[in-house]
C-alpha cells in the first residue's frame, strides 16, 4: 500500500488487510501486530492529534515486526 496517510479508503482497504495478518501473526509479534492495527484505525478515523501520539508506539511495533520477519522468516520488510 502506497497511499498517504491522510487517504481514509486506503487506510480502511490495508486495515482489513493487517487484522488478518494480526489474527495469524505468531505470539512473539501478536501484540507489536495489534499496535500497528490501532494506528491504522486511528489513522482511518482521522484522529491527528491521537496518530501524533501513538507513532512512537507504532514505530516500535514496526521495528519489532521487520526484525522478527527477518530473523524468523529472512524477508527484509524495511
Amino acid at each position: 500500500m502506497s497511499a498517504k496517510i491522510t487517504d481514509k479508503a486506503a487506510l480502511e482497504q490495508g486495515l482489513g488487510v493487517l487484522e488478518r495478518i494480526q489474527a495469524a501473526a505468531p505470539a512473539e509479534v501478536k501484540s507489536a501486530w495489534g499496535d500497528f492495527v490501532e494506528f491504522v484505525k486511528t489513522a482511518a478515523a482521522g484522529n491527528t492529534s491521537a496518530m501524533a501520539g501513538a507513532m512512537e508506539k507504532m514505530q516500535a511495533a514496526s521495528t519489532k515486526i521487520a526484525t522478527h520477519a527477518k530473523s524468523t522468516c529472512g524477508i527484509n520488510v524495511s
